[in-house]
């Protein structure tokens, strides 16, 4: 009993603790509405958000690979999706299913090159990234996508309700795939050591496309997310311009990791995400008129650096990605069965 009662206090310290630490300066300057239900409406909608990237992030990283792509698949998916949306039944159930159709195919795509490239993953990654936002200057003429006027597509980003069960759904997948499957326990295995798990008989082409599969799921819903909470899903003329769309997650995914260590990364990635959402709004509030989006880069920039100062384990991390990153990262010469 003892136990699990700690296990739940260090769950939850970190979100409690950013919370009681704004609802104070707020406080401390007459901001007395911050807490009251309109807060946290718009800090689960920042979960939300922050959340559905972080569990596609999370099913790469946990597996050593250091996927660029993610934010150019949510954006040409999301440009692909709306349009076919629009075309066939304008329905937000029959746009997720659209979005993870398209976003798993795209993600595959990127699988493919890998395997058939034998090239470093960063590498891949990085040019399937450029390739796709190249893709959303020529789609439908260079236009951009908007559903933040349409209700009966955006619900599921928009809506608390909707987009919790969103989450839920995305936190089972990545729990079911990462910790219950034989692939999910595989890719873990490839990630610590590559060659002996190749030498072993794990069959590492398969098991890329099927992680690639699995993250390509939570792509389309967190593509759904970020469509549905954007003014509007814009072209990319810049190149690596998507890359803040997903990478803006990346806190979460760490943060996540380390809370998860008291239960599992599919809990820890949502409180992470929560503490994030807090933050994020919390500064929005407290911030001087027109300084919120300095102020945000900045805190956020302190807050990411003193997670990894105090955390062992978020160390360890950062080393472990760091030396994935500085290796020459290619597929073995296993084969498909």
């Amino acid at each position: 009993m003892k136990s699990s009662l700690k296990r739940i206090a260090l769950t939850l310290y970190i979100p409690t603790s950013i919370y009681l630490v704004i609802l104070t300066v707020a406080m401390t300057n007459g901001l007395d509405y911050f807490g009251d239900a309109n807060t946290w409406r718009n800090i689960l909608l920042n979960t939300g958000a922050a959340a559905t990237v972080a569990y596609a992030l999370a099913t790469q990283i946990k597996n050593g690979r250091f996927d660029f792509s993610g934010g150019a698949i949510m954006t040409l998916g999301a440009l692909l999706s709306i349009f076919l949306t629009n075309n066939i039944l304008p329905n937000g159930f029959f746009y997720l299913a659209v979005s993870i159709i398209v976003c798993m195919v795209l993600s595959l795509a990127v699988a493919i090159v890998y395997i058939l490239g034998r090239i470093p993953i960063i590498i891949c990654t990085v040019g399937m990234a450029i390739l796709y936002e190249s893709l959303t200057l020529i789609f439908n003429r260079g236009q951009g996508a908007t559903i933040s006027s349409n209700p009966s597509l955006n619900f599921l980003g928009k809506q608390v309700g909707p987009l919790m069960l969103i989450v839920l759904i995305s936190g089972c997948i990545y729990y079911v795939y990462t910790a219950r499957t034989t692939s999910g326990r595989q890719a873990q295995l490839l990630a610590n050591n590559q060659e002996a798990a190749v030498h072993i008989g794990i069959k590492e082409e398969r098991n890329v496309l099927q992680t690639f599969i699995a993250s390509g799921i939570l792509y389309g819903i967190a593509s759904v997310v970020f469509a549905s909470q954007a003014f509007q899903v814009d072209t990319v003329p810049s190149v690596l311009g998507t890359v803040s769309v997903a990478f803006s997650s990346m806190l979460p995914v760490f943060m996540g990791f380390y809370i998860g260590s008291f239960s599992t990364d599919a809990i820890g990635i949502f409180f992470s995400s929560l503490s994030v959402g807090i933050l994020q709004y919390g500064i929005d509030v407290i911030a001087p008129t027109g300084y919120a989006g300095a102020f945000k880069n900045v805190i956020m920039g302190l807050f990411m650096i003193l997670f990894f100062l105090v955390s062992r384990k978020g160390a360890r991390l950062l080393g472990k990605l760091l030396s994935n990153m500085s290796k020459t990262h290619s597929v073995k010469g296993s084969s498909l069965v």
